[in-house]
This record gives structure tokens, C-alpha cells and sequence, in this order.
């Protein structure tokens, strides 16, 4: 059994590109903190936190479905994923446990 190649940068791609369109086109979206994995390659993950209205502005502006609630914990998320144009996305929202079932309501009843 042989060890795993180290993964190459060109095989998160799909995410860097993702995110240099997101920085040109929707450069108005609230600030979030962005990861490029090198688990899941290609993969953007996009996280705001303690501000659900900016979580649901990027759910909105990607087109990604409507979220879960999740907790772990004391920590409670909304998160969501798809692929925008060609890469896998998800997003996550932290906030406290009563504002996350709030929204998580208001997108099952929506």
C-alpha cells in the first residue's frame, strides 16, 4: 500500500477560480471568510459569522438551496451547499442557538 500524493494546486482550481469571479462580481457581498480544502479538492467553503442576514445575502447571491440547522455542542450553524459553476460550495452561518432555529423556521416555511 502506497502513501497519497500530496495534492496539487491545480486540483483546487475550480474553487480559486470561483473565488477570484466572486471578488470581480459580487464585490459588495458582506465579508466572509473563505477556505480552499485540499481534503475535499475543488471545494469553496465560505463562512460568515454572528450575522445570519449576511449568511442568507451569499446563500442568495450563489443560488444555493435553503439551509439546515445545525448544532454540535454550544455551537449552532446554518449551512447549505451546492456547485456554483464548477465547484462545490458550502456555506456556513454561526450564530446564537435561538437566532439559527429562528431563520431555519422562516426557510421551511417560506
Amino acid at each position: 500500500m502506497g502513501i497519497n500524493p500530496t495534492p496539487q494546486l491545480s486540483q483546487q482550481g475550480a474553487a480559486v477560480l470561483l473565488l477570484a469571479r466572486i471578488h470581480r462580481s459580487l464585490g459588495d457581498l458582506p465579508a466572509a471568510e473563505f477556505h480552499v480544502s485540499s481534503v475535499y479538492l475543488g471545494r469553496l467553503e465560505i463562512t460568515v459569522h454572528d450575522d445570519l442576514d449576511a449568511f442568507e445575502a451569499w446563500r442568495t447571491a450563489l443560488g444555493l438551496d435553503e439551509p439546515t440547522a445545525k448544532h454540535h455542542g454550544g455551537t449552532s450553524w446554518l449551512a447549505t451547499s451546492g456547485v456554483v459553476e464548477d465547484a462545490p460550495v458550502t456555506l456556513s452561518g454561526f450564530a446564537e442557538r435561538e437566532a439559527v432555529l429562528a431563520a431555519a423556521r422562516t426557510a421551511v416555511a417560506a
